[in-house]
């Protein structure tokens, strides 16, 4: 099963051509300032010269989920000093990102890019943990197609309050300028729907009803071969605090030996990964474990101290050790 958080990733990449122009051009301010060493430290004196909020950018890396959103929201924080930059230097390539800067569409197309950037790395982000289930992910992803609805009917009403800092660009524009950005949102919206249900095709047949909320499910609308033992499960007192009071997998797992069958068609669910949350965590692991000043290549032990989740009895292990005698 391939990891769910990728093929949404691949499903929200999508960009209309006049917004893919926009990304085009913000890499390529990034790209011109953090290529020279020179521009960089002049950047950075600039925006301490004037108290800027941030004093570097931050470079595009395609393979990064949250690339995209983290480097146009650094530059959206810092359009005013790079279009002074640009300004101080004179040569003829900054003169067309003056330009784009001074431009009041494109930076009402550039503020939009950056909400709706946030929005799509807040989801990513949430989907992300140590035991999130496929069940976490059906909710979120069910939430965040419907925002996407809702995004698309206040855009067409004319209410643009879901996307703050486009929002207090679009005061400047005229009216033309209005209904092209508000079409041009209303294109993407519709294209990111229907990207996540090409991406994403089978997610509205997993019925997850029975594993979140079991209490209220019908028993002739299961299977026969569950419909009795189901029957007992609800009538079970013991069962009900359980459930409560303990995670969904936790819970479905303490009921394997009550309602094998029940808890095996629970369960059969359960154990699917959405995403590679702990892979990457032990790539992240041992990316700090084996770097360039460390000479030893064996890190069998060392990753798994890193990654297991059990406490060291410290007390213990230093208990069995006898104190070094003074000389």
């Amino acid at each position: 099963m391939h990891c769910m958080i990728h093929r949404y990733a691949l499903a929200v990449k999508t960009l209309p051509p006049d917004l893919k122009t926009i990304l085009d051009d913000v890499v390529a301010m990034v790209n011109f300032i953090k290529n020279s060493p020179l521009n960089t430290r002049m950047l950075r004196l600039l925006c301490q010269e004037l108290n800027a909020e941030e004093e570097s950018l931050l470079f595009h890396t395609e393979v990064r989920w949250l690339s995209r959103g983290n480097v146009v929201a650094r530059v959206v924080t810092l359009k005013g000093e790079l279009k002074e930059f640009f300004e101080r230097n004179k040569k003829e390539k900054t003169r067309v990102f003056v330009n784009k800067l001074s431009d009041n569409k494109w930076i009402t197309k550039l503020a939009y890019l950056n909400d709706i950037f946030s929005r799509i790395n807040a989801v990513n982000t949430s989907l992300q943990g140590y035991s999130a289930t496929v069940i976490d992910f059906v909710d979120k992803l069910r939430a965040f197609q419907m925002k996407l609805k809702l995004w698309q009917e206040k855009v067409t009403a004319g209410r643009y309050d879901v996307f703050e800092n486009m929002s207090d660009s679009l005061s400047v524009l005229c009216e033309d300028d209005v209904n092209e950005v508000s079409d041009l949102i209303n294109k993407h919206l519709v294209s990111l729907s229907q990207e996540l249900e090409n991406y994403f095709p089978d997610i509205t047949d997993l019925d997850c009803k029975l594993i979140r909320n079991p209490l209220k499910v019908d028993p002739t609308s299961l299977p026969d071969e569950l419909q009795e033992e189901f029957i007992d499960f609800v009538n079970d007192s013991t069962a009900k605090d359980s459930f409560d009071s303990l995670s969904l997998t936790r819970f479905w797992s303490t009921m394997a030996c009550s309602y094998p069958t029940l808890a095996k068609n629970c369960v059969r669910n359960l154990l699917m990964f959405p995403s590679t949350y702990r892979c990457e965590q032990g790539f992240s692991a041992l990316c700090l474990i084996k770097n360039k000043l460390r000479s030893r290549l064996a890190v069998k032990d060392d990753i798994r101290v890193a990654l297991s989740k059990t406490v060291p009895r410290i007390d213990l292990l230093v208990a069995n050790k006898q104190a070094q005698p003074s000389h």
